[in-house]
């Protein structure tokens, strides 16, 4: 009896080990962090045919408008833009003289096909952007990089100059999660790549 109670023992402590290293081993990665506003956080980015580099890098500085709480991200070409989050919708905030324009560029709870607009004026012109989620939780190789879980943000610029609604632009604005946003590309043949970044 003896004999057969080690071997026995061993297997079940085996079949244990193996059943605990794979409970481990499966970890669910939530998608709701696509844009990092962790202070000190940074992005390089280059766009072409430009040639062109900029950075970003999230401050720690936080502001209030309109009573909603904004990070504020440092950007070498554009100076600070302002971003918060809100159940799962992703905002930027422009200032233009007295005029706050609030995105809403970004929605990581909806599904493919899913679309909204953001209407403001643009040098006294009605502009409208239409933003469609083309693509949700899906591989993407940006700059060599593979990034396993990304939106895919189609958006249309619509400027009404007094005869309807003309259509002057579309990008593809791709987002990973925990990184932020990897690359653009414009229906003027002009690209943007994200080329490293760090998430504090």
């Amino acid at each position: 009896m003896k004999k057969l109670f080690y071997p026995a023992l061993a297997l079940l402590m085996i079949i244990a080990f193996s059943c605990t290293k794979t409970k481990e081993d499966i970890k669910v990665e939530l998608l709701n962090n696509f844009m990092p506003t962790t202070t000190n956080s940074f992005w390089t980015y280059t766009d072409y045919p430009q040639g062109s580099v900029y950075s970003q890098l999230v401050t720690s500085i936080d502001s209030t408008f309109g009573g909603k709480k904004y990070r504020g991200v440092a950007n070498t070409q554009a100076g600070i833009s302002w971003y918060r989050k809100d159940a799962g919708a992703y905002y930027n905030l422009l200032i233009n003289g007295n005029q706050q324009i609030e995105f809403l560029y970004l929605k990581d709870n909806v599904p493919v096909g899913a679309h909204w607009d953001v209407s403001y004026t643009n040098n006294g012109n009605p502009t409208k952007l239409h933003y469609t989620i083309a693509e949700f939780d899906v591989p993407k190789t940006v700059y060599g990089f593979i990034y396993p879980h990304c939106i895919n943000v189609n958006m249309k610029t619509y400027i009404d100059f007094g005869d309807g609604d003309t259509l002057m632009g579309n990008s593809t604005n791709l987002y990973a999660n925990g990184v932020g946003l990897v690359y653009v590309e414009r229906s003027y043949d002009s690209k943007t790549y994200l080329n490293s970044y760090k998430i504090n």
